[in-house]
């Protein structure tokens, strides 16, 4: 994704969540209602974003193994920033019980169920 790109989706996040109520940015991070409510621009940076950070979660002690996986996942898929983005809002749709819940756990469950249908199982 061109950086300058990613950039400006970064900046326009930030000043949607800023914004948003309490309830449904906690602590800074999207819930899933919240998340459902933007556009779909602003849904697929967001999930972009979220896998740019679980890939760099090895600085904060995740396994390499598991991050790798993911990244062979989503390159197996040659899934694009709309296809990654397509994927959690199909996840939501199909659970709506996880709409209250931060968007982090909702985005890995989410890309575990898509790379488990393509045979690339994340655990």
């Amino acid at each position: 994704m061109n950086k300058s790109l990613a950039a400006l989706a970064l900046v326009a996040l930030c000043s949607t969540v800023q914004a948003a109520p309490a309830s449904d940015a906690d602590d800074g991070f999207l819930t899933g209602k919240f998340f459902r409510s933007g556009s779909e621009a602003m849904r697929a940076a967001y999930v972009i974003g979220m896998l740019d950070g679980f890939s760099y979660s090895t600085a904060l002690g995740a396994p390499d193994a598991k991050i790798e996986k993911l990244r062979h996942c989503i390159s197996g898929m040659n899934a694009n920033t709309k296809q990654v983005g397509t994927i959690v809002d199909q996840y939501l749709d199909a659970h709506p019980e996880s709409w209250g819940e931060k968007m982090q756990p909702i985005v890995l469950r989410a890309m575990r169920q898509a790379c488990s249908a393509h045979g690339l199982a994340l655990d």
